[in-house]
């Protein structure tokens, strides 16, 4: 599963490339032609499918690696909760599929700027969703494994550097120290 979430983030590398390159993509708009900004908005929406399923493809592969982590006494407990977790972000994933996909009637009007007719959705608050909620799901898969780390036997000062440890990686995977969170 992350080999597929791995062609996906290489596609949306690709298409940022090829958008910053040849369409101009992330330029002012007034710096690009009209045809130019008709290009990137199409470059723009495709990317945002590939994120989607990046993300939702990479979390699930983390959720995977989890039941396999977390066994013992309560494995049940840990693996039903991981069921649901995985249930909620293929949900997420599709469902925001879907919405890009057809957050404008015609579906043209997404990348053709003033489409005749055109009804699109407030695309402002689909986004700030989709972040909210891949935000709450990436704490979910941060915080899962960090009760089972503290109940390994170790010392208590090698406990605290591993739950440590994980809280830093997620700290930088999520937060201002990640170039790639900043830029998304």
């Amino acid at each position: 599963m992350l080999t597929l979430a791995q062609v996906f983030f290489h596609g949306l590398a690709a298409i940022t490339i090829l958008g910053c390159v040849r369409f101009k993509l992330g330029y002012h708009v007034w710096d690009m032609s009209f045809e130019m900004r008709q290009k990137s908005l199409l470059l723009t929406w495709v990317a945002e499918i590939f994120l989607t399923w990046c993300l939702m493809l990479a979390k699930l592969s983390m959720c995977f690696f989890y039941i396999r982590l977390l066994g013992g006494g309560q494995r049940r407990a840990h693996e039903l909760l991981l069921y649901l977790l995985m249930a909620a972000i293929a949900i997420w994933g599709v469902s925001f599929t879907v919405t890009i996909i057809l957050q404008c009637r015609p579906v043209k009007a997404i990348y053709i700027i003033n489409y005749p007719g055109e009804v699109c959705v407030n695309r402002q608050g689909g986004a700030i969703a989709h972040a909210g909620l891949d935000i709450i799901s990436d704490l979910l898969i941060y915080c899962l494994p960090i009760r089972k780390m503290w109940a390994l036997q170790i010392p208590r000062r090698q406990k605290a550097l591993v739950v440590g440890i994980f809280v830093l990686g997620a700290l930088y995977a999520s937060g201002p120290l990640c170039p790639t969170a900043a830029a998304g």
